[in-house]
């Protein structure tokens, strides 16, 4: 059994690596292109302040803990949208291209978690999230649509693994025009359930020397354990964690390869690399729905877990 791997990018490495390989974002201006017209380049890899830590919490059908694996720079994503500039409430069609920390252009992906892509879209304030699983072409670019809810800038993650390599992150970004509204104010809110499609979720959080617990107990109304999960993309549930102010990205997975969950209760280990604020999504399936249940979580100062490789 092959031991999970976790990886961290501390935003050092990512300066660097965009100071050589990506320049900032260049926002879409003017008017909507001509038909027929190839779509425009609205961003251009993440720009410097960015900095993307990811923590891969690898079970593959295998089981895993995230544990510290292999060291990689994050990936530069390029992002062109159709029309050319986003604009709010409106499906813009998205076509996304992964440049490696060589400068290679991917052509080839591996499937990861049962898809080739999982494309994660955040606003920068937090309060607004999207997963989703992109087509791939054959010549390697990803394509979807999404209707962005709300003005400002975006921050895209993809998740993938080339052909023959490892997990990988690829981070970009892009601005949906006009007035952005401010984001509410992140408050730890781990004490309360969290409703979500008529059922609820509790989490616990605790925080260990190598990895921190983030634990989801799934009730009915009347707090009465779901006991019919179903799988979703080969696991119990997927955990998104991103730190607010630097955006530093996290993808855990259940500590247990179980295909089942009888208790309603669901647990992940994530190495969150730093104390401060993370907003987290959890997500599961049931009758045949995926639930997202949003959370904020408080990681205090000398209790960040320190079991992953720095990168």
């Amino acid at each position: 059994m092959n031991p999970p791997r976790d990886l961290h990018i501390p935003w050092r490495n990512l300066l660097r690596l965009i100071a050589f390989s990506a320049p900032l974002m260049l926002l879409a201006a003017g008017c909507s292109r001509p038909a027929g017209a190839p779509p425009k380049d609205s961003a251009t890899g993440p720009s410097p302040g960015v900095p993307a830590h990811v923590s891969h919490g690898e079970h593959g059908g295998h089981g895993g803990h995230g544990v510290a694996g292999a060291q990689a720079p994050p990936s530069t994503l390029r992002v062109l949208t159709a029309p050319e500039q986003p604009a709010a409430g409106e499906a813009i069609g998205l076509s996304l291209e992964i440049t490696d920390p060589a400068k290679t252009v991917v052509r080839r992906f591996e499937p990861l978690h049962e898809k080739l892509a999982h494309l994660i879209i955040v606003r920068d304030g937090l309060d607004e999230f999207a997963h989703l699983h992109p087509e791939v072409s054959e010549d390697g670019t990803l394509r979807t649509e999404h209707a962005f809810p709300k003005p400002g800038r975006y921050r895209l993650y993809v998740d993938y693994q080339p052909a023959g390599g490892v997990p990988s992150l690829a981070v970009g970004e892009l601005t949906v025009a006009g007035d952005a509204p401010p984001a509410p104010t992140l408050v730890a809110n781990t004490a309360a359930p969290i409703e979500e499609g008529g059922l609820r979720a509790k989490v616990e959080v605790d925080q260990g020397a190598a990895a921190t617990s983030i634990r989801f107990r799934i009730t009915d109304a009347d707090d009465r354990p779901i006991s019919t999960l179903q799988p979703y993309l080969g696991a119990m549930g997927h955990l998104v964690v991103i730190r607010a102010g630097s955006l530093d990205y996290v993808h855990a997975h259940p500590a247990n390869e179980a295909k089942e969950a009888p208790d309603g209760i669901v647990a992940f280990e994530a190495h969150l690399p730093s104390a401060g604020l993370y907003k987290a999504w959890g997500q599961f399936r049931h009758n045949d729905r995926i639930l997202t249940f949003p959370v904020v979580l408080e990681i205090a100062a000398g209790k960040e877990a320190t079991g992953g490789h720095p990168h």
